[in-house]
């Protein structure tokens, strides 16, 4: 977002939430600004005006929403809940060894995600496959979940700065948002969203 269009985001939420602004003097509001400047200079501004106006429609809270909050409302509308994921990649994992002998681990290695691969090794997949089904589910699983949701945490974090949450975008779960003649397109390496006549933009009150 350029500067003109994170104060556009902030007036949403002074009207918004004129309470929480109220006794603020410039210097505060200066800093408020550049904030949300930093932290979402490199995401598309309908982007971030969506998940704000998401927010104000669905949260009961009286308070202006943190940066943070929208931070983690908008990867939570685009991305699959980290315990899910981490879980399905422990699943896939346990396909792995039971689908090939131990000798074939490096030579196959490539089938698991970029995100498992971070965690885990050729060395630790071996290790997997001389472990009992007891230690993997007690000991190996916990760690595994642990590691995949840092890894996962750290690419969305980095995402979120770059600009690049097409690398992170769950298109199914995008699909399931309600933006009316809507689309996503990529631009610059940013996902955007590009309305049509009944888009976001042209709702908005």
């Amino acid at each position: 977002m350029t500067i003109q269009e994170t104060e556009n985001i902030l007036n949403i939420l002074f009207v918004n939430y004129p309470n929480s602004f109220k006794n603020w003097n410039k210097t505060q509001k200066d800093v408020y600004k550049q904030l949300w400047q930093q932290t979402f200079a490199n995401v598309a501004y309908k982007v971030v005006e969506t998940v704000v106006l998401t927010h104000i429609k669905t949260s009961t809270s009286q308070f202006a929403p943190k940066v943070g909050e929208i931070n983690n409302l908008l990867l939570s509308m685009i991305t699959v809940d980290g315990d899910v994921e981490a879980m399905d990649a422990w699943r896939d994992v346990l396909s792995f060894i039971h689908a090939f002998p131990v000798e074939e681990t490096a030579s196959q290695y490539d089938r698991l995600s970029p995100k498992t691969r971070k965690v885990l090794s050729v060395k630790d997949l071996k290790q997997l496959h001389h472990n009992t089904e007891e230690q993997n589910q007690n000991f190996e699983k916990p760690r595994f979940i642990k590691a995949y949701k840092a890894v996962k945490d750290a690419e969305e974090r980095r995402a979120i700065q770059t600009g690049n949450l097409l690398q992170i975008a769950d298109f199914q779960k995008i699909e399931q948002l309600e933006f009316p003649a809507t689309m996503l397109m990529v631009n610059d390496g940013r996902l955007q969203i590009e309305g049509g006549e009944n888009s976001v933009d042209d709702n908005k009150q």
